[in-house]
């Protein structure tokens, strides 16, 4: 029955030439995502920087100048960061123009902590909402009375904003990318 045989050959020809066709028009629809995508994130970074810097209040502009966005790797990373030269340690004071601070007294201790801890909860990796510039003593004795400050939200809610929009942009990048497919 060598009819057969050619039949059964000419099948698994068949059927590796339409998987070679299905990875290669897979490979096509990924790649038309990725790139599509890698346009929409850096627009996306740039709109939080964009956005932060809008709103954030400005004083000697070190933290304006300190919201910026670089790629790393696969990612883009956004960062607002103000340090403060003169104060011991160089304290970074972007979260707590983000956050607010709580009052202290002169003598009391006190912990790093943020006004609204609930507001980030990882904001140092702790998981209890403090912001620390560096690995320090979990409190400290207030050298001074300090009323406090009030929440300046400046980054936060616009990275989620814009994320949640980049989020619904990539649905639409893989109907864009199906609808390439089917056209060509």
């Amino acid at each position: 029955m060598p009819g057969t045989e050619l039949q059964t050959v000419g099948r698994q020809v068949l059927g590796y030439s339409l998987i070679g066709l299905k990875i290669y028009r897979f490979a096509k629809i990924a790649n038309f995502i990725a790139g599509h995508m890698l346009v929409r994130d850096r627009g996306a970074a740039q709109e939080i920087v964009d956005l932060a810097r809008a709103d954030v209040s400005q004083d000697t502009g070190r933290l304006f100048n300190g919201i910026n966005w670089w790629p790393q790797d696969d990612a883009f990373i956004v960062q607002a960061a103000a340090v403060h030269e003169d104060r011991s340690g160089g304290e970074d004071y972007a979260g707590f123009v983000e956050h607010g601070t709580q009052s202290g007294e002169r003598g009391r201790k006190v912990t790093y902590a943020v006004a609204d801890s609930g507001y980030h909860e990882a904001t140092s990796g702790l998981g209890d909402g403090s912001i620390r510039s560096a690995p320090r003593s979990r409190s400290r004795l207030q050298y001074r009375d300090h009323p406090g400050t009030n929440a300046q939200p400046f980054f936060y809610k616009n990275a989620h904003d814009v994320l949640a929009r980049r989020g619904a942009d990539a649905e639409d990048v893989i109907g864009l990318a199906l609808d390439e497919d089917d056209n060509g």
